[in-house]
């Protein structure tokens, strides 16, 4: 649950309208109120293979810390972690 009541839920998305490529997955982050109506979306995507989220935590200046995984092109499986901003779009660390 998120400071303000709502909820911050991540995981995949594979669909044409996110990602013109069905063979590949990117990491979805949604953020909804305290009714579980959605606020916001966003999805991230890494390096040219699979991404996925595995956990969300908010963070201290209201913003957020995916941790997960992305796969490059050759197959290997990387962590990836991803810090944004309150409204899901991704800072610099």
């Amino acid at each position: 649950q998120t400071t303000d009541g709502g909820y911050i839920i991540c995981g995949v998305s594979q669909t044409n309208e996110i990602n013109p490529n069905p063979d590949y997955d990117n990491v979805y982050l949604i953020k909804t109120d305290e009714n579980g109506e959605e606020e916001w979306s966003q999805t991230y995507d890494g390096s040219g293979g699979d991404d996925w989220g595995y956990s969300v935590k908010q963070t201290t200046d209201g913003g957020y810390i995916i941790c997960g995984f992305s796969e490059t092109l050759d197959g290997n499986d990387n962590i990836y972690l991803i810090k944004t901003a309150k409204g899901g779009f991704t800072m610099e660390i």
